[in-house]
């Protein structure tokens, strides 16, 4: 069976095809050229027969051919009114097309994140973030010859507009920083928050041109704080601009890893990795372990926004 993983990154999309669980094809497209040109993912998803959707912010699993008003909400956490985004007409494009699609949590929703970790936090990792984190227990299992319920590491991901930085134990997600709340990134709150709450706008939540002493002083801050609580064998590195903080963080650790598990994105990887799981394919005791189809609740739980 076929299947496709997308990543919608900030700069540009990956795409990757897996069949049997093996890479047999990717793309990467701008994201300037997504939305303009939405109907090439399309085509693109057409040809799997299973796809995992971008997802945004995240809802629990599902198809998108079953999502609702309130459902969007959730993903794209956008005030009405504002542009339609290149991930939106995507979603809207393939949900017309009963494309045999899924959108995927993001961390916070997921049951092996202890509740008290999420209050007053909306983004804890996105579901992209979360799909490099099964890209990376995949590449770590392979690596290192585990079983996947042995993974732990610490991911780094960092990217052109948001970071996050996870902590995987016993092969699950357990904790994150993500988007704003990343010390690399913005300025330690929840923006998306203070964006609901009218306060500042979507441009502004992006990392922007960080100096890279800050992305690097916030990676470590924030990479500190996740070993201190979690024993985990090393820290793994991904993203569009993880050069700005590898060799940083190799100085400072011994067992820092890049994770490259493709040549477009680890996330889009990942991504295909969690179809081939939940098509039954040879991902699918990973993909249940994870914990995926048990995520539930919503992105505004354990927050003062109604």
């Amino acid at each position: 069976m076929r299947v496709l993983g997308i990543d919608p990154g900030s700069s540009r999309w990956g795409f990757v095809f897996l069949e049997g669980g093996e890479i047999v094809e990717e793309r990467v497209a701008q994201t300037a050229d997504i939305q303009s040109k939405p109907e090439e993912v399309l085509e693109l998803a057409l040809r799997a027969q299973l796809t995992v959707a971008p997802s945004g912010y995240g809802v629990p699993l599902k198809r998108v051919s079953d999502l609702t008003t309130h459902d969007f909400f959730e993903i794209l956490l956008k005030r009405e009114g504002k542009t339609v985004m290149g991930l939106e007409k995507v979603l809207r494009l393939l949900k017309e097309h009963s494309v045999n699609a899924y959108v995927l949590p993001g961390v916070k929703l997921l049951p092996t994140v202890p509740k008290s970790k999420k209050r007053g936090k909306i983004d804890m990792g996105t579901p992209d973030k979360l799909c490099v984190a099964v890209a990376g227990i995949v590449d770590q299992v392979r690596r290192l010859g585990l079983h996947y319920k042995k993974a732990s590491f610490i991911l780094a991901e960092i990217g052109h507009g948001f970071d996050a930085f996870l902590a995987v134990e016993g092969g699950r997600v357990v904790d994150g920083i993500g988007g704003t709340m990343a010390s690399s990134t913005w300025r330690g709150e929840d923006g998306e928050l203070l964006y609901l709450k009218g306060k500042v706008s979507k441009e502004e939540l992006k990392k922007g041109d960080l100096p890279v002493e800050k992305v690097q002083q916030g990676a470590l801050k924030d990479i500190d704080r996740l070993r201190a609580e979690y024993e985990t064998k090393e820290i793994l590195v991904s993203g569009s601009m993880a050069d700005t903080v590898f060799d940083f963080l190799r100085g400072r650790f011994k067992d820092v890893q890049r994770l490259k598990t493709c040549e477009s994105s680890n996330a889009a990887c990942g991504a295909a990795v969690i179809a081939d799981g939940l098509a039954g394919g040879v991902s699918k005791g990973l993909v249940d372990w994870v914990g995926l189809k048990k995520a539930k609740g919503s992105n505004l739980d354990y927050t003062d926004i109604k």
